[in-house]
């Protein structure tokens, strides 16, 4: 009965952290960038260099994470990056300063980024998990 526990707290865990980081680190910007130009003030020229940072995050975060092969290397970054994308992520609520949210910006979507390399190539694993934990034949 332990095993059937543990095999369901590793599924969970897989499912939340991609909430986590697909939900707040991703999605949590598009729609902020309204507000924060009527509320704040955020010019259009500013808008553009805020985007063009978060995608510039994406790139990096990409590019650094098809570089790592060690896979206990990455699973400590996809761990360290999912608290770092949260907190960088509130840190835009934190402040009024358009660099400062360009930074942070970067900073999460560049944590988010780097764990979406070893989530493809462990796509077949998960749908292994899923199989074991609901014991369901896979398709």
């Amino acid at each position: 009965m332990s095993s059937q526990r543990e095999r369901l707290q590793v599924l969970s865990a897989g499912i939340f952290s991609l909430l986590l980081t697909f939900g707040v680190a991703r999605f949590a910007y598009t729609p902020l960038l309204p507000i924060m130009q009527q509320q704040a003030g955020l010019g259009l020229a500013e808008a553009g260099w805020l985007a063009a940072l978060n995608y510039a995050g994406y790139l990096s975060g990409a590019l650094v994470a098809s570089l790592i092969s060690n896979l206990v290397l990455k699973d400590r970054l996809y761990r360290i990056g999912l608290v770092v994308a949260i907190v960088s992520t509130a840190m835009m609520g934190l402040t009024s300063d358009p660099w400062l949210w360009m930074l942070s910006r970067f900073i999460a979507v560049l944590t988010m980024a780097t764990t979406r390399p070893m989530r493809y190539r462990r796509s077949f694993n998960t749908r292994l998990l899923i199989s074991e934990a609901t014991r369901a034949p896979l398709r």
